[in-house]
């Protein structure tokens, strides 16, 4: 899950992960194509025509791609929230939803919002190739799920994972459960890893039988080596890694902290200098 709202994702779903970084274009193809599912969620790029390549490389590679649309930045060419062709058009409901439709020939009444989001500020999509969802208002139809060119890119609108995280309403869930293929209640499965791991005076030793180990070491900037980085957290492969310890700037730290030391040294030199000045002042010699 890539994007400000992808904690909110993986606290409903266990099993997806949290990307390292908001921008798209901070991972390469080969990474992101590494995963069966990418959750778009209040996402970000350093060039919009870059992430769109490779979203559809990915797609193309055969990761299934699922954009939610309240989380799609601004374009600064269009000035509107448009990604992939798709744009977000800003809808605001009162009190509930209307009846919501899918291409499948069901219908789903959903339960009044919360008290507290009587009114509820969303969005609808429109630019899909195939709309599988929508609904009909004042003659409009406003689409809420549906997939571009590419099939294994699917857009969601309506705020839907929000409502359900917030009711669990089981009509919401449904139409969730087509569009998500995550079970909610699945876990990732995780194994105990023994590890030895030696702390020498400006190193780490952890050796490892096993590739992808968190080590529970925590990342920090005076850290080099070749290992892997998540969540702030140090991972290691099979065999050994060493993480050499080595304090940036530390010729700089020392002469700052030498200056200052110069400086408090010589404004206490003068203070106490000027004190006695004005002492001899406060008594003069007869």
């Amino acid at each position: 899950a890539i994007g400000s709202g992808a904690y909110y994702i993986t606290m409903m779903f266990p099993s997806i992960d949290e990307a390292s970084s908001e921008y798209i274009d901070d991972f390469t193809a080969e990474e992101l194509s590494e995963y069966d599912i990418i959750y778009l969620d209040g996402f970000d790029y350093h060039d919009c025509e870059t992430a769109e390549s490779l979203i559809r490389q990915v797609a193309q590679n055969g990761t299934e791609v699922i954009v939610f649309a309240d989380g799609i930045p601004e374009n600064e060419s269009s000035r509107t929230n448009r990604f992939l062709g798709v744009e977000a058009q800003p809808i605001t409901f009162d009190n509930g939803y209307p009846t919501l439709q899918t291409a499948d020939g069901r219908f789903y009444e959903i339960p009044l919002f919360p008290d507290e989001y009587k009114d509820w500020s969303t969005c609808y999509i429109n630019g899909l190739t195939d709309v599988k969802g929508w609904a009909e208002i004042l003659g409009e139809t406003l689409p809420f799920y549906g997939t571009i060119d590419c099939e294994n890119i699917t857009f969601l609108a309506y705020n839907l994972t929000y409502y359900y995280s917030l009711t669990r309403d089981r009509n919401v869930g449904e139409i969730l459960a087509d569009i998500i293929p995550e079970p909610e209640h699945d876990i990732p499965v995780r194994q105990i890893v023994p590890l030895e791991i030696e702390y020498g005076h400006n190193d780490i030793t952890i050796t490892s039988p096993e590739d992808n180990v968190n080590t529970t070491v925590t990342e920090h900037d005076i850290f080099e080596g070749e290992f892997d980085t998540h969540k702030r957290m140090v991972f290691a492969g099979e065999g050994t890694t060493v993480i050499n310890m080595h304090y940036p700037h530390l010729a700089m730290s020392i002469l700052m902290s030498v200056a200052g030391l110069a400086i408090t040294i010589s404004g206490s030199i003068l203070a106490g200098k000027r004190k006695v000045n004005e002492d001899s002042n406060n008594n003069p010699v007869s």
